[in-house]
C-alpha cells in the first residue's frame, strides 16, 4: 500500500492485462479450413489466369520449355501474377480485418502479440511474400511449406509464417 493520500482508489484494483484478456487460439481445423479455402480460390482465379496471361507470354519459348530462360521467367511471372491476385483478393480484408475470405468463413483472424491487427505492408511482406517466395524455391520451398504446417501442432499452435511475422490466429466474435 502507497503512503500517497492523493492515490485514487481504482489504482489498488487488479489491473486486467492483454494476457489474461486476450482471445483464444483459433483451433487447427479452423486454420486448416480456412488455409483449404484460401487455397482453393487462388487456384480457381491462377488457372485460368496462368492459361490466359502467363503461358501465351512464353508461347515462343515452349520449344525451349527445358531453356533456363524459359523456367526463370515463367516461375518469376507466376509469382508476380500470384502475388497481385492474391492481394486483389485478400488486401483489403488483411489490412481491415486481419482476415483472409477463409479466415473470415472460419471465424478466425490474425493479430499481432500485443491482440492488435498487424500492420498491412508489414504482416503481408513477411507472413505472405517472403513465404511464397521460399516455397518457390526448388526442393527447399516443398520442405520448408511441409515444416511451416507441421509447427501449429506446438503448444502455441503457431505455424512458421507466425513466427516470422510476430503473430497468432485467434478466434474471432466481431463483425
Amino acid at each position: 500500500m502507497s503512503d500517497n493520500p492523493f492515490q485514487s482508489p481504482e489504482h489498488a484494483m487488479p489491473v486486467h492485462t492483454a494476457t489474461s484478456m486476450s482471445p483464444e487460439l483459433a483451433d487447427r481445423s479452423s486454420r486448416f479450413v480456412g488455409a483449404l479455402i484460401d487455397s482453393i480460390l487462388m487456384i480457381v482465379i491462377l488457372m485460368p489466369v496462368s492459361f490466359l496471361i502467363i503461358i501465351p507470354i512464353f508461347a515462343g519459348s515452349l520449344q525451349e520449355a527445358g531453356s533456363l530462360t524459359f523456367n526463370i521467367g515463367y516461375i518469376l511471372s507466376g509469382f508476380v501474377v500470384s502475388q497481385l491476385v492474391f492481394l486483389a483478393l485478400q488486401g483489403y480484408l488483411l489490412a481491415n480485418k486481419g482476415q483472409t475470405i477463409g479466415k473470415l468463413v472460419v471465424k478466425t483472424q490474425i493479430l499481432d502479440e500485443q491482440g492488435r491487427i498487424p500492420d498491412f505492408w508489414p504482416m503481408y511482406l513477411k507472413r505472405y511474400l517472403a513465404m511464397a517466395f521460399i516455397y518457390s524455391i526448388p526442393y527447399i520451398g516443398g520442405v520448408i511449406s511441409i515444416v511451416n504446417a507441421l509447427l501449429i501442432f506446438r503448444e502455441s499452435r503457431k505455424c512458421l509464417h507466425d513466427d516470422i511475422a510476430g503473430t497468432k490466429v485467434v478466434k474471432f466474435f466481431g463483425q
